[in-house]
């Protein structure tokens, strides 16, 4: 493929021996991302390897900039695989950003290029690439762009021999620097799970506007940090949320050890998993042999009463499910949830329920089944 000619505008890459590339090496290290060669490949591993990090992720950004502002032309699409392959996973995570954008679009090549991007990051399949592959599926309203990401997912875990809900990551909870110069911010995640600055004294709605005394550059680069954390938090939260709501409707179980691994501190996951009901069955008869539980701030699974329990090794976890309640139980954890002022991430213990009607036979097209899917059943 053709180089773009803005190609040979761009800083040469930067040796670790404090060298610059030179231009002859550099076309030819341009051709090998045109081509595109993989990140394991023996010469790109050598280019990887001998130039500094910083350099390699300041040649993918521009290769990256150029395509997106020239309205990502189908024949430069290499641009994309180019741009995971220099910059790694901060990259991916760059590049899932950019296809959650591209894809609420409704310009065709925008949603193309979401797709497109579903597949770099299927190539890529580190642990952040997977993670944004799985965003995507949870968040994208695009049919198609949905199907291709929920498709990489089942062909990675095919390929690493795992199940599927095993397969991503918990996401970290930001914690971008927002330095005014002269004032400085923190954020923190609220009770209804969104990212608000703090400005240590109280939680802002958002980032106030510079002063004459704040230094504007950097004021314009933690607004733009902020921006980016606030975006990486409310597509986790959304992603686990329908993750754990799709295990409660299709009764979904995992392993005791599996559920805690997830609940890693620090994460998104352990976040939006103290806002869910979860039982643990055991026993001769797992359906009646349940026991009910949320997950405290330290990650402990508690009683009702807010008493630590202890869960079998052979327990098997699922998302409690509204009609799986008695009266009782349901009315002694909606007093929990008031008085702790939990927000669940979904409908669960305010679910509505519909009585059974009565059996008769009716004959009745597949697709009106089918349909029922995509209403949640």
């Amino acid at each position: 493929r053709a180089l773009p000619k803005a190609f040979a505008t761009f800083a040469p890459l930067q040796l670790k021996t404090g060298e610059a590339v030179d231009a002859v090496s550099m076309q030819a290290i341009g051709r090998m991302l045109a081509t595109p060669l993989a990140r394991e490949h023996s010469a790109m591993r050598e280019v990887l390897t001998r130039c500094e990090e910083a350099s390699l992720r300041g040649l993918g950004q521009s290769l990256f900039s150029l395509w997106v502002e020239g309205g990502m032309a189908t024949q430069n699409q290499w641009i994309a695989s180019a741009y995971l392959t220099l910059g790694g996973d901060d990259a991916a995570r760059s590049l899932g950003r950019s296809a959650r954008t591209w894809m609420r679009s409704k310009e065709t090549h925008d949603k193309r290029a979401a797709r497109l991007a579903v597949a770099v990051l299927q190539d890529l399949a580190s642990d952040a690439a997977i993670g944004e592959i799985a965003t995507i599926a949870s968040t994208s309203r695009d049919a198609e762009t949905t199907l291709r990401a929920q498709h990489a997912l089942a062909r990675i875990a095919l390929e690493r021999d795992t199940e599927l809900d095993a397969l991503v990551a918990p996401t970290w909870i930001p914690t971008p620097e927002l330095d005014y110069g002269p004032r400085r911010f923190t954020t923190q995640i609220t009770n209804d799970l969104t990212l608000r600055p703090h400005d240590g004294e109280r939680l802002l709605p958002e980032l106030p506007r510079p002063t004459k005394k704040d230094d504007a550059a950097k004021a314009k680069l933690a607004k733009e940090a902020f921006a980016e954390a606030r975006d990486v938090v409310r597509d986790a939260v959304r992603a686990e949320s329908l993750r754990l709501e799709h295990a409660m409707v299709n009764e979904a179980c995992w392993p005791l050890q599996r559920f805690r691994a997830r609940l890693a501190p620090a994460s998104i996951a352990r976040l939006v998993a103290q806002r869910v009901l979860f039982g643990a069955r055991h026993g001769a008869n797992p359906m009646e042999d349940s026991t009910l539980f949320r997950v405290d701030e330290e990650g402990v699974s508690v009683s009702a009463e807010s008493e630590p329990i202890t869960l079998p090794e052979g327990a098997l976890v699922h998302v409690a499910h509204r009609l799986a309640l008695d009266d009782l139980a349901l009315a002694r954890w909606q007093l929990v949830y008031a008085e702790y002022q939990l927000m669940a991430p979904f409908s669960q213990l305010d679910r509505p329920t519909h009585a059974s009607w009565p059996a008769r036979e009716q004959e009745l097209h597949p697709g009106a089944l089918l349909g029922l899917r995509e209403k949640g059943w």
